[in-house]
């Protein structure tokens, strides 16, 4: 249960961090904007919980740290990196040091955990993609899927065949 609830995260997450990739990178006009950003928490079954928080208008500021950096809203990467670091020491293999599926992991959450709103979203002169919160993302991305990669490896005798 604790394995299935784990990968559960794990897919939860990329598949966050790829809506994310797909649908905050880029610079959008205002009004469409809103759709995107409306259909970004639509998609998450995040729009409710968001109204509640922030009781104003969609702000692109606001998705991004509500869905990526908001330790407190379940749905989010920071508290999604949180579980799985506590649920790794429920694990049968569990040793006190980091383990190879869980240093990833610990990586990314620090990641998040240092990562600053306002520098995330520049627009670098001439560019209509936010760079740092796609470089964000990206490296998110890689670090979740190594998690999982590992995380097969040490509890799925069957992977390498």
């Amino acid at each position: 249960l604790v394995l299935y609830s784990i990968g559960y995260k794990i897919e939860s997450a990329l598949l966050l961090i790829s809506k994310a990739r797909s649908m905050l990178c880029l610079k959008l006009e205002k009004s469409v904007g809103y759709d995107v950003l409306e259909a970004l928490l639509g998609s998450c079954e995040s729009f409710n919980a968001y109204r509640t928080q922030y009781k104003s208008s969609l702000l692109l500021e606001n998705v991004v740290e509500f869905l990526i950096l908001n330790p407190h809203f379940p749905k989010s990467l920071t508290y999604i990196a949180d579980e799985l670091l506590h649920a790794f020491k429920t694990l049968p293999k569990a040793k006190k040091y980091l383990s190879a599926y869980e240093e990833p992991i610990f990586k990314a959450h620090t990641c998040l955990r240092l990562t600053n709103i306002n520098t995330l979203l520049e627009l670098e002169e001439g560019t209509l993609v936010y760079k740092k919160l796609d470089e964000l993302l990206s490296t998110l991305s890689e670090l979740f899927s190594s998690a999982s990669s590992e995380l097969s490896k040490t509890y799925f005798s069957h992977y390498d065949e």
